[in-house]
C-alpha cells in the first residue's frame, strides 16, 4: 500500500547528540545507512526538566530497516499486534496524511510539538521519545516522524508480553551499557518503542 509522504533535510532533532549532524552508521550492522538508500530509522528518548530549561538525550540510535525487521522479529507475535493494534486506536494517521496536503510550507513542528498519542504538549513533558524514518539525509515525513510521552509509553507497555520486555532489556544492555546507578530509571520500562 503507497503511503503519500514527503521528504525534507533531516531536521536538527534527529541528529545524533554526539555528532551533531545526521545518524552515519546503523547501530546493529554497522552499515552506513547515509550511502545505502535504504530506509533506516532514528530513535531518541529525551529528558528534560522545563522549569530548569534543560534537555538530555538519554539514549539515541539509528538502525536501518533490515535490522530493524530482523530485531522486531524476535519480539513475541501477540506484542506486535497490541502495539500496532495500539497506534492504530489512539494516533490519528488520518490527520497526520492531511497535514501532507495542508496549503502553504511544510510544518514540521506538527509531528513533534506535541505527544501523537496523548496531545501532550512537549515543552511539559519531562520524558518523551521521538522517531523518524529517513533514507540518507532526508526524514521521511508521513505518520511518522513522531514524538511519544513517557505517559504514552506506559500505556504501550501494557500492550508487551514479558518476553518482550526481557527483549527490549536485552537490548538496552547490549546496546547501551548503562551503569549501574542509571539503571534504576529504565527498570520496567520499554524503551525503544518499536
Amino acid at each position: 500500500m503507497y503511503l503519500p509522504h514527503l521528504r525534507v533535510p533531516v531536521p536538527t532533532p534527529f541528529y545524533s547528540s554526539e555528532t551533531e549532524r545526521p545518524f552515519e552508521r546503523c547501530l546493529l550492522c554497522d552499515r552506513r545507512v547515509l550511502d545505502t538508500g535504504e530506509i533506516y530509522l532514528v530513535e531518541k528518548a529525551i529528558r528534560q526538566l522545563p522549569n530548569l530549561g534543560a534537555r538530555d538525550t538519554i539514549l539515541e540510535y539509528a538502525m536501518c530497516l533490515s535490522c530493524y525487521e530482523a530485531l522486531s522479529e524476535t519480539y513475541s507475535e501477540a506484542s506486535r499486534r497490541n502495539v500496532e493494534a495500539f497506534f492504530s486506536q489512539h494516533m490519528d494517521m488520518l490527520e497526520r496524511l492531511q497535514w501532507l496536503d495542508a496549503p502553504g510550507p511544510l510544518d514540521l513542528g506538527r509531528w513533534l510539538d506535541r505527544c501523537a498519542i496523548t496531545g501532550d504538549p512537549v515543552q511539559g513533558l519531562t520524558e518523551y521519545q521521538l522517531m523518524g524514518a529517513c533514507i540518507g539525509e532526508e526524514l521521511l515525513v508521513m505518520h511518522l516522524p513522531c514524538l511519544i510521552s513517557s505517559t504514552a509509553m506506559e500505556a504501550v507497555e501494557v500492550c508487551l508480553s514479558q518476553k518482550t520486555r526481557d527483549e527490549i532489556g536485552g537490548f538496552i544492555d547490549d546496546h547501551f551499557g548503562i551503569p549501574p546507578e542509571l539503571k534504576s530509571l529504565f527498570r520496567d520500562r520499554t524503551l525503544p518503542i518499536f
